[in-house]
């Protein structure tokens, strides 16, 4: 009763027919049962053994032996159908493969890292930055790097001070690898011959795949490690700071620009400010700190400087939610090096890609920049975002000077001193920067030398 009633497409309980003597009365049999499917299993069955039916047989025992020579099909035509689709996945993963690595071999050879506004290129301000970058290449470049070494190294260490003693301020602070990944091997055989085996790794791309399975996506030939880097988020230390520091009595102005310089007996008297509203206002001080970015010419005008070997350079980073899983996302700090110049780094439970130089005076953000950096960042790591994640587009004006190094040292008045140009890398050295800044206001020696840092390294002023 069991087998039949599985067989059965109604709730009638119907009791098998009796033993058949013939065929004819089998047929007659079958037709009579209320479910259809069993002449459909049967005629299956009959066509699959290509024989009749055994006469005598009960029709009960002649369904049971249907249902077992289907299952037996039914299990090979499972194992079958496996088989076809393992290789139909296989092929059509393949085939994913291939034509993620056509899209990635097109971006590396049409994405454009680096762009200058013809408008800007037109300009003296911009043939005068140019001037002062050929004339720093001829610059001793060991002593150049030995120098921001330990520029860096020191600026790293006062970091590392205030993320263990302000633990409140939560930056998502920690020390990890970058890894550089290169897509030539000219481009790796040159950065190799300034790797430092104290801090540097080599890697396979096998290796580098064991300490990164978010990259088996990224068709690089191999990398290099830095193992002493830290990553943060700047803008987060930044608020915490500024919490801090307005605790102490420091009054922040912000939506307001300082517009000129009011300069008595040789001195800075007071910084002329302007807000959002237009409504001026003067901050008399002892001494001032030119700090204004790709802006810092504007309050210098009147007191008699025309240029600066400073120009804006854009960047672009977007940042969303990313996916909850390790291999999904870098665990560690992730350039993607020429000719894309791509960073992903990974904060709590964000991922944030940026790229782009682009040289111009523009205000507002190159829409077409920012989807290219998307269209990267999901090419290159497709399981990065998590699903329905708001991306958030940021574009910043960075101050670049022509050999990308800052400009710290007392400017033409006294008490003015300078601290601006920074560029990309301004968070790598800004600690040390404002402590040298702090021993000038002091009337202290700097404890490193400031002939790499002072605007009269640049030739063309």
């Amino acid at each position: 009763m069991a087998s039949y009633n599985a067989l059965s497409t109604t709730d009638t309980e119907t009791a098998p027919p009796d033993v058949t003597t013939s065929p004819e009365q089998l047929g007659d049999e079958l037709n009579a049962l209320p479910a259809p499917p069993i002449l459909d299993r049967l005629e299956r069955f009959l066509a699959s053994t290509g024989s009749g039916l055994e006469v005598g047989s009960s029709l009960e025992a002649v369904l049971r032996e249907v249902d077992a020579q289907l299952a037996a099909l039914g299990a090979k035509e499972a194992e079958l159908e496996a088989r076809v689709q393992a290789r139909l996945s296989a092929l059509r993963e393949r085939l994913m493969q291939w034509s993620l690595q056509q899209e990635m071999q097109a971006m590396l050879t049409s994405f454009s890292f680096f762009s200058v506004d013809a408008a800007l290129v037109r300009s003296v301000q911009f043939w005068k930055w140019s001037l002062n970058f050929l004339a720093r290449c001829f610059a001793d470049m060991n002593e150049r790097r030995a120098f921001v070494d330990g520029l860096v190294a020191k600026s790293l260490t006062t970091l590392d001070h205030i993320a263990q003693t302000h633990p409140d301020i939560d930056f998502h602070y920690r020390q990890c690898g970058s890894i550089v990944l290169f897509f030539d091997e000219a481009q790796m055989a040159r950065e190799l011959q300034h790797v430092v085996p104290e801090r540097d790794q080599v890697l396979t791309r096998a290796e580098t795949l064991l300490l990164e399975p978010s990259l088996e996506h990224v068709q690089f030939i191999g990398a290099i490690r830095h193992t002493k880097d830290r990553v943060g988020n700047c803008r987060e230390y930044v608020a915490g700071l500024a919490r801090h520091a307005a605790q102490l009595g420091v009054e922040f102005r912000l939506s307001t620009n300082a517009t000129d310089l009011r300069v008595d007996n040789g001195r800075v008297a007071a910084v002329e400010l302007m807000d959002a509203d237009g409504v001026a206002d003067s901050l008399p001080c002892d001494y001032a700190v030119l700090a204004c970015g790709p802006d810092s010419l504007a309050p210098l005008r009147s007191s008699g400087w025309s240029w600066l070997p400073i120009l804006p350079v854009r960047g672009y980073s977007i940042t969303g939610a990313a996916r909850p899983e390790l291999d999904c996302t870098p665990r560690e700090y992730v350039l993607l090096d020429q000719p894309l110049h791509v960073i992903a780094v990974r904060f709590g439970d964000r991922i944030r890609f940026a790229s782009h130089a682009e040289l111009t005076t523009a205000l507002e953000p190159d829409e077409e920049k920012l989807d290219d950096l998307e269209r990267i960042a999901r090419t290159f790591f497709p399981r990065a975002f998590a699903d329905g994640a708001d991306i958030e587009a940021w574009m910043g004006r960075r101050p670049m000077t022509s050999d990308s190094m800052p400009i710290l040292g007392v400017g033409h008045l006294p008490n003015l001193i300078l601290h601006t140009g920074h560029g990309a890398d301004g968070w790598r050295w800004s600690h040390a920067c404002a402590e040298l800044t702090t021993a000038l206001l002091l009337g202290e020696t700097p404890d490193l030398p400031l002939d790499q840092l002072s605007l009269e390294r640049f030739p063309f002023l």
